[in-house]
């Protein structure tokens, strides 16, 4: 079963209050951890949101070991989070996500959460402009835990020979 011959499912989602493009999923199901699949959905999810899919990998990479059902539970002094799936959204994103229905459960999707991440790090290089700081900035903003992250993205991508 292709990308093409599976129902999909479209949202919208806005950036900044403008609409900047509409993706689409397919189920779990199509594509569990198979490599040839994820390398599809990163090759959509980098199209749509115009980032680089090399960089979508590295990132799933450090993330998750490009593993569909991670999760990390983050213990922070006020609250408590949740990082979700391959791109191991944080569940700070769930409330702006709801709305297009998406939930916890939709995050372990591999393709979806491909594209979600995308849609997170193509807000970080829109605000932050394509620097590794932008890309350190999918984790946190945080100057020291900014740098040791964009450092392993970097690493990911020189094993893939992305980059020198």
């Amino acid at each position: 079963m292709n990308y093409n011959s599976i129902a999909r499912i479209a949202f919208w989602l806005s950036v900044k209050g403008s609409i900047i493009l509409l993706f689409s999923f397919a189920p779990q199901s199509a594509y569990g951890n198979n490599s040839y699949h994820l390398e599809e959905c990163y090759q959509k999810a980098a199209q749509r949101y115009r980032v680089n899919p090399y960089l979508l990998k590295a990132i799933a990479q450090v993330e998750s070991s490009e593993r569909a059902n991670a999760t990390n539970v983050n213990q922070h002094p006020t609250k408590t989070t949740e990082d979700i799936g391959l791109m191991q959204i944080n569940s700070i994103w769930l409330p702006q996500l709801k709305p297009y229905g998406i939930n916890r459960e939709k995050l372990f999707n591999p393709c979806l959460n491909a594209h979600i991440g995308a849609w997170i790090l193509a807000q970080q290089i829109q605000k932050y402009g394509n620097t590794w700081y932008a890309i350190g900035a999918y984790h946190s903003r945080t100057p020291e835990l900014n740098s040791k992250y964009s450092k392993k993205v970097q690493q990911k991508l020189r094993n893939m020979g992305a980059i020198s």
